[in-house]
């Protein structure tokens, strides 16, 4: 009876194609769930609507592809962390749409691309290596956001973000961006922090330079920490 169940490991699980089915766990409550090892696609719908506290990827090693609506809609805060999933490149449609995790991309993402922000309001950390962003966070609900230091080019679109507020962008050069990327978005009201030294270049750059501008982004006076424990689980530890 799964409504009873709190907790799921299905590590040794053999799925049919290494996929996670079509709704698998759609409107499910639990504690956590450990998925397949040998997983390799999460299937449309899988998480939609669901209330669970921790999904455990971390010995996914061949997942590539997560279908769309996968975690749309989930309930509750808490971290859903492909740091592990070095194959992971297809990202489909409206994947996070209206949830409030916070979303650790693979470090070897080098680009994301797709409309998979839609509604989205948690948070996102993204590998230092990511070097193109074509992924649409229009209409999404997020506060601020940062744009790793190798990025190099932004195709997506940020319309209608008009809970955005703050945008960090760590390269010194200004990431070369689309057409239209900021169309529909009030400039005014977000505040764009950048590298010292890196002020007049983004002054000089369009579309960037419609920000308020401000160089030398602060040190962080906290440090944030994500680990996993034995059972799975991914904590963010903070820490002075």
């Amino acid at each position: 009876d799964m409504v009873s169940l709190r907790n799921i490991d299905l590590s040794k699980a053999i799925l049919e194609n290494n996929t996670l089915p079509v709704s698998a766990f759609s409107g499910k409550k639990l504690e956590k769930i450990i998925l397949p090892n040998a997983l390799e696609i999460i299937g449309q719908n899988a998480f939609y609507e669901s209330n669970i506290t921790s999904i455990d990827f971390s010995n996914c090693i061949n997942l590539h592809t997560i279908k769309t609506s996968a975690f749309a809609g989930m309930i509750g805060e808490g971290t859903l962390d492909f740091s592990k999933n070095s194959k992971l490149t297809n990202y489909e449609q409206v994947l996070f749409g209206d949830i409030v995790k916070t979303i650790i991309f693979p470090e070897s993402l080098k680009e994301i691309s797709g409309y998979i922000f839609h509604g989205f309001r948690g948070k996102i950390i993204f590998p230092e290596g990511l070097i193109s962003m074509d992924a649409s966070f229009m209409a999404s609900r997020i506060t601020e956001l940062t744009f790793p230091k190798n990025l190099k080019s932004i195709t997506g679109s940020f319309s209608y973000c008009d809970n955005l507020t703050k945008i960090v962008s760590l390269n010194s050069i200004p990431p070369q961006l689309g057409e239209n990327v900021f169309q529909y978005f009030d400039k005014s009201k977000c505040t764009l922090y950048v590298p010292e030294g890196s002020v007049d270049a983004y002054k000089a750059a369009d579309q960037w330079k419609d920000f308020f501008i401000i160089g030398g982004i602060e040190p962080e006076t906290k440090l944030t920490l994500h680990y996993t424990e034995d059972g799975g689980r991914t904590i963010l530890g903070t820490y002075e």
